[in-house]
């Protein structure tokens, strides 16, 4: 048997969210840890011809929805990650006459004949292409890719057609990805012992656009600041459509965070509310080598209903790298449905991409290594966080919504909580609040060996320790010592 130790602040167990009367952990979405990089991914793009084109026409169908968007509601609603979900491919069009309005657009786009270079010159790429050089190369097609956009609207009377002068009717279209690939392949095979030469130059250069970004923003009329859809459209598109890649690769996830260690004072200052608050202490069983816990909730569903019940729920140790695990993404799209793949993998003519061989070829065993490497994505943290000797649960939720907190608050069973450790400041008034509600449930489960702690600072060894409070309940229900 292993203990292991969840911090909370006094409140969080009692009124404002009644953790302990109700015995349940919460699991949070990765925005709400700590870590502000939490759950990062560090993926590259590596692939053919074919790939490459679906990738610049998926940008085209994410980047329409948003414009058609736009031209219904304006600046009336702001336009967020959510507003399109980027699994969408394009033959998730509700009408048909959307679908041609579409195909027209990438058609007209890749007329173009620089742009239909596009895919051939990206595949030429000898090494991985990172976040900052993709992002330069969306960047560089994308006034060409909203010009395309617009002209078929006009084409349709969708909307009022620009002035012959209009700078953006007909813009100049750099050969900015063929020169970035060459240059990038050069610089690597002359110096191929600098790991990220060219993603830092290319890091540099996105630095410099948002400065001129905000420049722009700082100097621009006061009504130009509530124009924040027409300002993502012409602006921020590029840098919005990049972060909801991270989507297509790996499933939303959602943690409980524990730890192996209770002695650690920042850990108590951080998570123990400034020591006011608390540290529940776990029992857990080890199953096939991991620790586990049992736990109530949702734990599937279908067609929009949730199913719930107890499972056992196993405990993830992170790992504390200097890095982040790499991620392939033409490699690594897990969640899209077998009809959405195809259109990731294969052309217009039938042809398949190279990059899908490892899926086509033994599914099995793809499906494996994309789970492994999930899991090590959302368990490794860098180095300076490894006095927190974290372990976690995890949620993932493939088939339900589970956005709603409420749905992501699990129980546990009461036996496995073996005690209570208050911290240095705990209020006097949590602390016998906390004590009522145990009470009350060692006594519905006539239960005696549950323990209560007090961490004092060990000036010997420089850390918190514990130790026990020697109370006992008569039968009247009043607290004792003993």
């Amino acid at each position: 048997m292993q203990f292991l130790y969840r911090f909370r602040p006094a409140e969080a167990l009692l009124a404002k969210y009644q953790e302990l009367e109700r015995q349940e952990i919460y699991f949070a979405s990765p925005d709400e840890l700590n870590d502000p990089v939490e759950g990062f991914k560090d993926m590259f793009w590596c692939g053919d011809e074919i790939v490459w084109k679906n990738l610049i026409e998926h940008y085209l169908l994410y980047l329409e929805s948003i414009c058609r968007t736009f031209l219904v509601d304006g600046e009336y609603f702001l336009i967020g990650p959510a507003s399109i979900p980027v699994s969408r491919t394009d033959g998730d069009f509700p009408t048909t006459a959307c679908q041609r309005l579409y195909q027209e657009i990438c058609e007209l786009f890749f007329k173009n004949e620089l742009a239909a270079r596009w895919p051939q010159l990206l595949a030429l790429r000898s090494g991985p292409i990172r976040q900052n050089e993709l992002y330069a190369y969306l960047w560089s097609m994308h006034s060409h890719a909203l010009n395309t956009i617009f002209a078929v609207y006009e084409n349709h009377d969708f909307t009022l057609r620009r002035r012959g002068d209009d700078s953006s009717r007909r813009p100049e279209i750099r050969d900015a990805i063929g020169v970035g690939v060459v240059h990038a392949n050069t610089v690597e095979a002359q110096r191929p012992e600098v790991e990220d030469g060219i993603e830092r130059s290319y890091a540099s250069a996105r630095s410099l656009l948002s400065q001129l970004d905000l420049i722009e923003m700082y100097n621009a009329p006061a009504q130009a600041t509530v124009r924040k859809n027409r300002r993502m459209i012409h602006a921020g598109f590029p840098e919005e459509y990049l972060k909801s890649l991270e989507r297509l690769v790996h499933p939303q996830w959602y943690t409980a965070t524990f730890t192996g260690n209770y002695t650690n004072p920042s850990m108590w200052g951080h998570y123990g509310d400034g020591h006011k608050g608390v540290c529940l202490i776990f029992r857990t069983n080890e199953i096939d080598g991991a620790p586990q816990i049992k736990l109530y909730g949702v734990d599937g569903g279908s067609g929009g209903r949730l199913s719930h019940g107890w499972s056992d729920r196993q405990f993830y140790k992170i790992n504390y790298e200097k890095k982040y695990p790499e991620i392939d993404f033409f490699t690594s799209l897990g969640v899209l449905p077998a009809p959405a793949l195809n259109r990731w993998y294969f052309d217009e003519h039938k042809n398949k991409s190279s990059r899908a061989d490892a899926l086509y070829s033994d599914e099995n065993a793809w499906r494996k290594n994309y789970w492994d490497k999930f899991y090590k994505a959302i368990t490794t943290k860098l180095e300076p966080w490894r006095f927190e000797d974290e372990y976690r649960l995890v949620l993932t939720p493939m088939e339900t919504d589970l956005s709603e907190k409420s749905k992501r608050k699990l129980k546990y069973q009461f036996s496995d909580l073996e005690g209570i450790v208050f911290g240095i400041r705990t209020p006097a008034d949590a602390k016998r609040d906390i004590v009522r509600i145990i009470e009350g449930k060692c006594r519905s489960e006539s239960r005696t060996d549950f323990k209560f702690y007090q961490a004092f600072y060990s000036k010997k060894d420089g850390h918190m320790e514990k130790q026990e409070m020697l109370l006992t309940f008569n039968q009247a229900g009043a607290l004792n010592g003993s």
